[in-house]
């Protein structure tokens, strides 16, 4: 395991190459605020689970760590496997955002695109494109939505059943009407965000540990679940 760390007004950045010694050091930073760290834990964990099956990180992985003197105090990672492989950063000091973009700059690491919590992004991004060229232009919002009080919906005939492998083609053609659907939705050309959709591995591995499932009704037809795919009859 590769793992580096640099100093910069008052804070630590440190950079790990494995998704688990990034849990072991921010795990409470990130249990801290679960909804905003979303993205980031469970990247994390599922990139440890499928090293344990075997799959390596894909490539320019990287996991960052933001420390003062007495705490973790922001993270973030570069995981990204479509270009231009943008890094996606948590919440962060000010100072920690703009000394990551000089640190990126100094390691010649190209980065053409930020996601993640404001105001670290546009910091980082501002300060990227001042040492090394450019300008900022944000191409797409996204949100989170939280749940606050749940209402049950009427209940509807059928049960769920597990996706096998023969159900691989099916499903990827619905996750990517999904992504479709939700670009048309939110103004964008249909398929601009094609390059979010699992790939056929990680469908894979999602049915082989059991985290697809179908909704059958009594005629017969399926809906996908969980609710990150939107369920269409088949």
């Amino acid at each position: 395991m590769q793992m580096s760390a640099i100093s910069a007004a008052g804070l630590r950045l440190q950079f790990c190459a494995d998704p688990g010694e990034f849990l072991a050091a921010a795990g409470d930073y990130l249990a801290a605020s679960p909804v905003v760290s979303t993205v980031v834990t469970t990247v994390a964990h599922r990139l440890v689970a499928r090293q344990a099956d075997g799959i390596a990180p894909p490539g320019r992985t990287w996991w960052l760590v933001v420390r003062d003197a007495s705490a973790v105090v922001g993270a973030g990672m570069r995981t990204a496997t479509f270009a231009p492989y943008p890094p996606f950063l948590l919440p962060m000091p000010e100072q920690a955002a703009v000394a990551l973009a000089r640190v990126l700059n100094e390691r010649g690491e190209e980065v053409a695109g930020l996601n993640g919590a404001l105001p670290a992004v546009d910091l980082c991004a501002a300060e990227l494109a001042r040492v090394g060229g450019g300008r900022v232009q944000v191409s797409q919002h996204t949100r989170l939505h939280e749940l606050g009080e749940l209402v049950w919906p009427a209940p509807v005939p059928g049960g769920l059943r597990a996706a096998t492998e023969n159900d691989v083609d099916l499903v990827l053609k619905w996750f990517g009407a999904f992504m479709g659907d939700a670009d048309e939705q939110a103004g964008r050309p249909r398929g601009a965000s094609a390059h979010e959709v699992p790939d056929r591995a990680e469908i894979l591995r999602r049915i082989r540990t059991g985290s697809l499932w179908f909704w059958v009704n009594r005629a017969g037809s399926r809906c996908i679940c969980p609710a990150s795919a939107r369920p269409r009859s088949e």
